[in-house]
């Protein structure tokens, strides 16, 4: 593995082949949902981060909308 960091969040992958479609997943992509506290604040508690789905593609509309929604759950806990 080797390490990357974006935006200050540090993260490993492991590399692998350049992607052969435009929707195919890359070793370095990284799909992160902020979890906010609730309230006029709205601090950030934590973030969510996925990696490698199970089909090999990036995630669509509804699949990033999903994930801002367990992040949404996730916060309130």
């Amino acid at each position: 593995a080797r390490a990357l960091e974006t935006d200050g969040i540090p993260a490993w992958y492991t590399p692998g082949p350049e992607p052969r479609f435009a929707d195919e997943w890359h070793p370095e992509d990284q799909l992160l949902a902020p979890m906010y506290e609730s309230g006029q604040a709205g601090d950030l508690v934590g973030v969510l981060a996925v990696d490698r789905p199970r089909d090999g593609r990036r995630p669509g509309a509804w699949g990033c909308e999903a994930l801002q929604m367990y992040a949404a759950q996730a916060a309130t806990a």
